[in-house]
């Protein structure tokens, strides 16, 4: 029920939101695009990266609390479904490339 990604050097990770949409618990390194994201989103936690000490301490407490691991899933799922869906990310598209092919226009 929780996710964890070390990997430090990602852009975005969309493994994560996928975690995430499915109502996982995440944790991320800090210092990642991801890690903003997270602590944005209210939906995971974040760890130091290399510090295992602070990377076992965030697991434990989401593995062995029940209510802590279900209230970051459900505020992922939410956090995800709010930003992420497909519909809203076409619009934005859609409007984005109609503003800059209209800043491109010339008339003649």
């Amino acid at each position: 029920r929780v996710l964890f990604r070390s990997c430090f050097f990602e852009s975005f990770g969309m493994a994560t939101i996928e975690a995430a949409a499915t109502s996982r618990a995440v944790i991320v390194s800090k210092g990642t695009p991801m890690a903003d994201v997270v602590e944005n989103g209210h939906f995971g936690m974040t760890v130091v990266y290399g510090d295992v000490d602070d990377l076992a301490e965030k697991m434990a407490m989401v593995i062995d609390d029940s209510q802590v691991r279900t209230m970051l899933g459900s505020n992922g799922r939410e956090f995800v479904f709010a930003n992420f869906d497909w519909a809203g990310i076409s619009i934005t598209f859609e409007r984005t490339y109609e503003r800059l092919a209209g800043s491109r226009r010339t008339d003649a």
